[in-house]
């Protein structure tokens, strides 16, 4: 297997550069490397697999989002390459090189592997790393597109509540702009009416048929609730203002005192539909009395 000028296989590079992918590729070329080879610093292929896959623990368990801040720096100078890798690696696995049994006293050594299954165990190793980023990886994304879909719920939904807001005020400035409008005509309405009965009882006696009659809107049909309730009411602030308004309004409608002042006056040939016009605007005058408070 070919080497550089410090010895190092292209395993022993792999595990320096922390690609262990690359490192399970060369373990399962044909022919497999000796994993027993030491570059010139006697740091062997199977020393230098087992130190990068430490050193990928340490800065695994070290990294921001593990530990929930900075990476330890231990943990980093792990990867470091050239000489100093390689010397310290070298270093810290001489330790026990003079114990003839490979540790502590009296514990016998963990036996060696062979290359297949140091091969082996690489690959499942690799494999689970392989599978728990993958993992760790997908949840990131589904948490990640989940806060995603969040954000945007709720970015819909402030925009709704911000046109739903900007409907609920332009309804309410037109309904205000309607009813002053309403208001307005109200008064303008109610001014007429009032002019006109004047007009009609203060007038010399002659014939009365439906249009002589001043009804409080257009004609004896017009009966709609709200714009009579607008008219008559109109300036009354208060209920018992509106009491007031709507009593003399009965007076002047009562079909029999209408009957009593008016019917001698009324054309024959009209003389129906008048008083039928009159008992109708009674009517509704009770109703719009009904609803105001006591």
């Amino acid at each position: 297997m070919a080497r550089d000028a410090r010895g190092n296989t292209p395993v022993h590079l792999a595990a320096r550069g922390g690609h262990l992918e690359a490192v399970a590729a060369l373990l399962a070329a044909d022919p497999p490397p000796d994993i027993f080879t030491a570059n010139l610093a006697g740091v062997t292929i199977t020393d230098a697999i087992n130190a990068a896959m430490a050193a990928q623990d340490r800065a695994t368990d070290a990294s921001p989002e593990r530990s929930g801040g900075k990476a330890d720096d231990g943990a980093s100078r792990g990867w470091e390459g050239g000489d100093a890798w390689s010397d310290r690696l070298a270093a810290e696995l001489s330790g026990d090189e003079d114990d003839p049994f490979g540790g502590p006293w009296g514990v016998p050594a963990t036996p060696v592997e062979s290359v297949d299954e140091f091969a082996q165990r690489i690959w499942r190793e690799m494999q689970e790393r392989q599978r728990a980023r993958a993992a760790a990886t997908s949840a990131e994304f589904v948490s990640a597109r989940e806060r995603q879909r969040a954000r945007q719920a709720e970015a819909a939904a402030a925009a709704a509540r911000q046109s739903s807001r900007i409907l609920e005020d332009e309804q309410a400035r037109d309904a205000a702009w309607r009813e002053a409008v309403a208001q307005g005509d109200a008064g303008a309405r109610r001014a007429s009416y009032e002019a006109r009965w004047q007009r009609f009882v203060a007038a010399p006696p002659a014939s009365i048929g439906l249009r002589d009659v001043p009804w409080i809107l257009s004609g004896p049909q017009d009966l709609d609730a709200a714009q009579l309730r607008r008219v008559v009411l109109y300036g009354a602030t208060d209920a018992g203002a509106q009491r007031r308004c709507i009593r003399a309004e009965l007076v002047r409608w009562h079909p029999d005192k209408f009957q009593s002042r008016f019917g001698q006056r009324l054309a024959a040939a009209e003389a129906v539909g008048v008083l039928a016009g009159v008992v109708a605007l009674s009517q509704s005058l009770n109703a719009l009395a009904a609803g105001v408070a006591t």
